[in-house]
This record gives structure tokens, C-alpha cells and sequence, in this order.
């Protein structure tokens, strides 16, 4: 984040401009000790100390306002211990990729480790000629993903369309969080979207179905969070899709054969993620559908079967013109369908 730059959580203004200008102080010798609860000045003017007073006073209300935000709008790396070998290196990794590709991306996938595991084969057939990029890392919620965005996870990317669906983990993170603070994460997430790739073309998923009942508890925090999702999404100028039924059985039972684990989609789920994706990629990137082909009917009444002893039709054609050179008054056609 820039110098100056104030940040919108909770309506508090996080002025780094107080932060960077005690900093400078400190470096020249001028402020001996600083630390909340305690401040000592050395060798300051009366303007310095003036604005030194008034910078705490500043800063107080910053952390406590930080204090209160919930954990989906705090920015943290992710500190699973199953995920610390790997995921930063993922980052670098990403980092290093969006230098070296990034203008030719045109297509973003944004996410957690629904979005980290695309099948691999279907994932350079679907979008290999979108030269599509994902950032979908295991594990991830709202809060982690937006550590990655501040932290360059956009830097030299500006793809015509992002596909965001995030949130699952928010919900099963130990004992979960509220519906209500995950929405607020995947609004902060929107935001820095759209500031950072303001070209872009937004797609938010509804949060993918898990848990094998309609009634599964953590099913029915995902479905609280996708109610309020396409309000969230037309506020922000995002269009919502929702292809949940594509996963459930008519009486809404998870569909193992797609998602083994309840949670996760296998290579058969993905390929219905990629059937319901589909139409608005078209739509966004321009594309024209293939035409369908037209069906000429060449037998009004039925069309003939092995089966049936005798279907005849006959139809004349009189013809003014004359055809081949031979003039015909008319033209008598029969034609016979019979068994053998």
C-alpha cells in the first residue's frame, strides 16, 4: 500500500503517512523511544512534538479499529502447518510467473483449493487458449487471499476476465466463521479486484456446495453466504453465477460420483464446473457460437423404418423451364420403401 493511502476497513482511514513520518524521525536521531503507552522525545521542537502527540492519537484508534475487524478482512499468510513448506514458494512461484506472462494472460481464476486443483488435462483443453492463470491456493480463506493481493499477487497481470469462488474454508476453518464475516471478506476481495485490474470482467461463484444432506451444518452456512452474493456481486459490478445444482441430486444430496470427499470435485465435477462456466466466458470474451446445423425433413409423415412393409410417397414437380435440354411437361417421382 502507498504512502497516504488509506485502506477502507470499518470506515477507519489507515494513514501510513503517520507511521512513515515517524520512521524518518527515528532514523535522524530525533525520537529515542516510541511504544504504545509509553512515548519519550529527544531534542524536538515544540512543532515536533506537537505532531508526533498528534500522530499517536492518530494511531490509537487505527489498532483498536484493527482489533475489532473480523478475522476475514484481516490480511494473514497462510500459517496451517500443512500448508507453511509449500505455500510460500507457490507465491514466489506465481510472482515469477505474472512477470514472465503476465501480459498475455486473459484469463484469471482466483481462489481456494477447489480452484488450486484443476485437473490438469481439462484445465489446457478448456483454457489453454485463454492462456488462462490460476491463483487458487489450498487451504486458502477471504483473509489470506487478500495478504496475497496486497502483496503483489495482481502485480503485472491484467486479465479480461477474473473468476472468483472463495469462501468454503471460512466457513470449515475450525469452528467457522459467520456467514455474515465471510460476505464481508469476499466484498474486500471485490474491492481490490476491481482497484487493481480495473478492466477486468468479474464472475463470482457461488460458493460451492459441501456436506452430503441438504441439511449438513456447514452446507447451510455456504448456502446463507450465496444468498447474499448476488446482491454483493451487481454492488460491485460483478456478474454472480450460481451452477450449484450441477453437483445435486434432485432432493439435494451432494453427488459423490462428482465430489468424493463432499468437498472437492473430482475430474467429472470439473468438467461440469467448466459446462456451467462456459456461456459467460463466451459472452465476455466474444466469442461466436458454432451454428447449429439445420434439419431438412425429407419425409413429412415419418421417416422410414427396417420394419415397416411399405411406406411410398409420391410428389410431382411440373417444371416450365426445360431440363438437360429435354422439355418436360412434368416430372412424376416415386418413390418405394419396402422390406428386404
Amino acid at each position: 500500500m502507498e504512502i497516504g493511502k488509506m485502506a477502507r476497513f470499518e470506515g477507519v482511514l489507515l494513514n501510513e503517512r503517520v507511521s512513515y513520518e515517524i520512521a524518518l524521525f527515528r532514523m535522524q536521531g530525533i525520537v529515542a523511544a516510541f511504544s504504545i503507552g509509553c512515548f519519550e522525545i529527544v531534542n524536538t521542537s515544540f512543532a515536533l512534538t506537537r505532531f508526533l502527540i498528534f500522530s499517536l492519537l492518530l494511531l490509537f484508534p487505527m489498532a483498536w479499529g484493527q482489533g475489532g475487524l473480523p478475522a476475514s478482512l484481516k490480511p494473514i499468510r497462510q500459517d496451517a502447518e500443512w500448508a507453511v513448506n509449500w505455500w510460500m514458494p507457490r507465491q514466489e512461484e506465481k510472482l515469477a510467473e505474472a512477470k514472465e506472462r503476465g501480459e498475455e494472460v486473459d484469463l484469471l481464476f482466483v481462489g481456494d483449493s477447489i480452484t488450486h486443483y484443476w485437473a490438469e488435462g481439462l484445465w489446457a483443453e478448456r483454457y489453454g487458449r485463454r492462456n488462462a492463470f490460476n491463483l487458487g491456493f489450498s487451504g486458502d480463506r477471504t483473509e489470506h487471499v487478500l495478504w496475497r493481493i496486497e502483496n503483489g499477487a495482481f502485480r503485472n497481470l491484467a486479465p479480461k476476465v477474473t473468476v472468483l469462488m472463495i469462501g468454503t474454508n471460512n466457513t470449515g476453518h475450525d469452528e467457522g466463521q459467520p456467514a455474515a464475516d465471510t460476505i464481508r471478506g469476499i466484498e474486500a476481495i471485490l474491492d481490490e479486484i476491481k482497484e487493481r485490474l480495473p478492466k477486468t470482467k468479474i464472475i463470482l461463484h457461488a460458493v460451492f456446495p459441501r456436506g452430503a444432506k441438504t441439511d449438513d451444518r456447514l452446507r447451510l452456512v455456504n448456502d446463507e453466504i450465496n444468498k447474499a452474493l448476488p446482491t454483493v456481486a451487481k454492488a460491485k459490478g460483478a456478474e454472480f453465477l450460481d451452477i450449484n445444482r450441477f453437483f445435486l441430486e434432485r432432493d439435494g444430496t451432494l453427488r459423490r460420483n462428482i465430489m468424493p470427499d463432499l468437498l472437492h470435485p473430482n475430474e467429472a465435477g470439473y468438467k461440469l464446473w467448466a459446462e456451467g462456466l462456459a456461456p459467460s466466458l463466451t459472452r465476455y470474451f466474444g466469442e461466436k457460437k458454432a451454428a447449429k446445423p439445420r434439419v431438412i425433413s425429407l419425409w413429412p409423415k415419418a421417416v422410414p423404418s427396417p420394419h415397416t412393409l411399405s411406406l411410398v410417397e409420391t410428389s410431382e414437380v411440373r417444371e416450365k423451364a426445360p431440363l438437360y435440354g429435354v422439355g418436360l411437361s412434368g416430372l412424376h417421382r416415386r418413390c418405394e420403401f419396402q422390406d428386404g
